[in-house]
């Protein structure tokens, strides 16, 4: 279900949720954020070189309220996100 090809796509991915066959999250190392909408899988990542966090949580109660958490990347900090469209 990854896009072939595309080696710029983190695929270290450490937790996935979904509130709908469309509507599937994946979380990772080095900030990896994927979203599955049905017929495809987009990616963003948090953070930047060279302080990308860890994230190893993902769940919701919607496809409008996800949260994702895990550690920075020394570990030394709780990383907590939220997303609503």
């Amino acid at each position: 279900m990854l896009p072939a090809g595309n080696v710029d796509f983190n695929d270290s991915h450490n937790a996935i949720w979904g509130s709908a066959p469309g509507d599937v999250w994946a979380v990772g190392d080095l900030g990896g954020i994927s979203h599955w909408d049905g017929t495809g899988w987009t990616q963003s990542t948090y953070g930047a070189l060279p302080f990308f966090p860890f994230l190893n949580k993902v769940h919701g109660s919607s496809a409008g309220d996800v949260w994702v958490a895990g550690r920075n990347f020394d570990a030394s900090t709780g990383i907590i996100l939220h997303y609503e469209p």
